[in-house]
This record gives C-alpha cells, sequence and structure tokens, in this order.
C-alpha cells in the first residue's frame, strides 16, 4: 500500500494456488518460516515511486493448537519500508 492506501503490488496475482490438504506436525518450539522479495515494482511492473510503503503479509493457512485454531489476524505480519 502506499501513502495514498493504494495497493501498487499484490504477490499472489497471476498464482494459481491448487486445493490440497498437508498435514504437519511440530514440534515444541519449532518455527516455519517463509522467505519472499519485492523488487520494488508495481503490478504494470513500472518501479514504485519514492515514499513509504505497507508491507502486509497474511498467510492463508489453518493451523490448529492444543487451544482451538489459529486466526487470520494470528498469522498476519506488517510493516512500513521507505523507497528512496
Amino acid at each position: 500500500m502506499n501513502e495514498g492506501n493504494e495497493e501498487v503490488y499484490r504477490w499472489s496475482t497471476n498464482r494459481v494456488f491448487p486445493m490440497k490438504s498437508i498435514q504437519r506436525e511440530l514440534k515444541n518450539e519449532e518455527v516455519l518460516s517463509y522467505k519472499e522479495t519485492w523488487d520494488f515494482k508495481d503490478v504494470q511492473g513500472r518501479h514504485v515511486s519514492k515514499g513509504r510503503y505497507k508491507i502486509k503479509v497474511v498467510m492463508l493457512i489453518r493451523i490448529d493448537t492444543e487451544n482451538g485454531s489459529l486466526s487470520t489476524e494470528d498469522l498476519t505480519a506488517a510493516t512500513v519500508v521507505e523507497v528512496l
């Protein structure tokens, strides 16, 4: 999202996600991680303008715990970067 709160890029655009179920049990303190990079280009492939951008990551998966399921909010992270 740019400073005008407009979405300039969405990683999942034009990607296909097959519907399949994968079960995996994590041990205590085990961590799942994911790494992705953004080349600072918008949806049209143009470099974004200078300014501040909010990057938000939402994992759309279901995780069951001993205390119930985690919500989408539990699996969301956000930060702000500045393009100079």
